[in-house]
């Protein structure tokens, strides 16, 4: 889009009164249908597999999380692209009908009557929704925060993140209603109908494309200017290699001279974050652990409610969406008031260490129950399926702590110019925590589920442990918007000087 259409549309935002962007509903609504159509897929994906494609449950766990670890390395592919070629919207738009032909390409494969060869296709199609699902994740929430005109407009732009984290757990919510409900109903001569249950998300994606296109008129789209990611390996691997060739240098740091004095600055800093990293893949690898090994704990229990009403395996995954999304509201009225009059948990640092120990409960709760749960077995019986809930509860309140004290404190935290990369960082640790649980499931260390979750929840509680002792030695930045030329002499405590009385979105 040319420069002048962009300016006179800024200068229109200026003079007149500063209204909530229009705009922002279609990247909403996008959001919210996406975010169905991805979890309404992931939630029958590993019955799919063992069921239909007659996998076995560790293979069938293998599979999940190498698509849910691709998934998460595409986030840096789609903001190179974004950043450096495309922009954001036609990043988002072309991505869009990669991962819309994914489903419909995956929605065949289901369909056995067609003599398709069946896990050759959903490797394909899960290839394509990994595709466009992560080269689509670091541009969505940006190009909302784009159609902002910032300071001015920093409340509403505040609202704006919080109405789309919102709009993610309505579609993970409803996706775990709907889309199990599509699955056991009896379609083409099969008592399931695995078909429909990925056909669906396959025209919310065509959907999505269509409204996000119908609010092209409103958008502000900015020109790419470059990835700063693709930067800062240059100027690291400069670095290493200078490092390399001529040894430590007495008193310099060895990214010294290895790029301008603002970026060297701005890497310095990212690279003290990274060490706070150390917990996320952990908590990943346990998170999406819902999706696959707490998925096939669900089929050994009993979903009968009463009524005829039965709860089915894959619908339990909606108990995290209603958990977060109530937690949400008693934390904002209730909880965060008492937590900051009484001044607990008034760090990010703090709130994911506190996360970090709950989703360390959560899986304490799987273990106990798969106990409680061979042993009835033993003699005959079965346990009730909501008997799940404390362990879903746990975890909610993980991802509430955690996942959220991530986001704040990597937005918080980093450079002006490292937010985003910081972000892409950040979800390639996702795809990290999956490898974790291929490596683990490929190698077969445990007897049974039990040991599994007991080691799962020893492994975050360690993990958390050394993250405490490395909080406990972090100074705090707090640098929003302080200039990189102010940080260069940035030394060993992390120590910075300057000002954040204003506001800026990364792209």
């Amino acid at each position: 889009m040319d420069d002048e259409p962009q300016l006179d549309k800024m200068e229109k935002q200026i003079e007149a009164p500063l209204r909530y962007p229009r705009s922002v509903f279609f990247i909403i609504v996008n959001e919210l249908c996406e975010r169905f159509s991805f979890m309404s897929m992931r939630a029958v994906l590993v019955l799919f597999l063992k069921d239909e494609l007659r996998l076995s449950e560790d293979d069938a766990t293998i599979v999940f999380h190498t698509f849910n670890m691709t998934c998460y390395a595409f986030p840096i592919v789609g903001g190179i692209v974004a950043d450096s070629w495309l922009g954001k919207f036609r990043t988002i738009l072309y991505l869009s009908l990669v991962y819309a032909l994914g489903n419909i390409v995956l929605s065949l494969s289901a369909w056995t009557s067609l003599g398709l060869p069946g896990f050759p296709l959903t490797c394909v199609g899960l290839l394509l929704i990994a595709a466009g699902t992560g080269g689509i994740k670091p541009c969505v929430c940006s190009f909302g925060g784009d159609q902002f005109l910032l300071p001015q407009q920093r409340r509403q732009l505040e609202a704006f993140f919080r109405l789309f984290y919102f709009a993610v757990n309505v579609g993970v919510t409803l996706a775990g209603l709907v889309t199990p409900l599509l699955r056991t109903t009896p379609c083409l001569g099969h008592d399931t109908c695995f078909p429909a249950a990925f056909g669906l998300p396959a025209a919310l994606m065509v959907f999505f494309c269509g409204v996000f296109v119908a609010g092209r008129p409103m958008y502000i789209m900015k020109k790419p200017e470059g990835n700063v990611l693709v930067q800062v390996c240059k100027c690291i691997s400069r670095g290493l290699w200078r490092r390399v060739r001529h040894g430590r240098s007495t008193g310099s740091h060895w990214l010294d001279s290895a790029g301008p004095d603002s970026l060297v600055a701005d890497i310095k800093v990212l690279l003290s974050l990274l060490v706070l990293a150390l917990p996320l893949p952990v908590f990943w690898a346990l998170f999406d652990m819902i999706g696959s090994r707490w998925t096939f704990q669900a089929v050994q229990l009993n979903g009968d409610l009463g009524g005829g009403v039965t709860l089915r395996p894959d619908q339990m995954q909606l108990a995290l969406g209603l958990w977060v999304m109530t937690l949400i509201a008693v934390f904002e009225v209730a909880v965060n008031p008492l937590l900051a009059r009484a001044r607990l948990l008034d760090t990010p640092l703090q709130r994911m260490t506190v996360g970090g120990l709950m989703a360390a409960v959560s899986f304490l709760c799987a273990a106990v129950l798969q106990i409680y749960v061979d042993r009835l077995e033993e003699v005959g019986g079965q346990a009730h399926v909501l008997w799940q809930i404390p362990q879903y509860f746990f975890m909610a309140l993980g991802e509430v702590w955690f996942a959220i004290g991530v986001l704040e404190f990597g937005y918080k935290e980093a450079p002006l110019s490292m937010k985003s990369t910081i972000q892409a960082v950040f979800l390639l640790t996702t795809s990290i925590g999956d490898t974790i649980v291929i490596i683990v499931t490929s190698a077969s260390l445990f007897a049974s589920r039990t040991t599994e979750f007991f080691v799962y929840a020893g492994l975050m509680a360690a993990v958390m442990a050394v993250f405490m002792v490395l909080a406990s030695r972090y100074t705090y930045v707090g640098q929003p918007c302080t200039p990189a030329k102010q940080r260069a002499s940035f030394g060993a405590k992390r120590q910075v000087k300057g000002s954040d009385s204003a506001m800026t979105v990364e792209s």
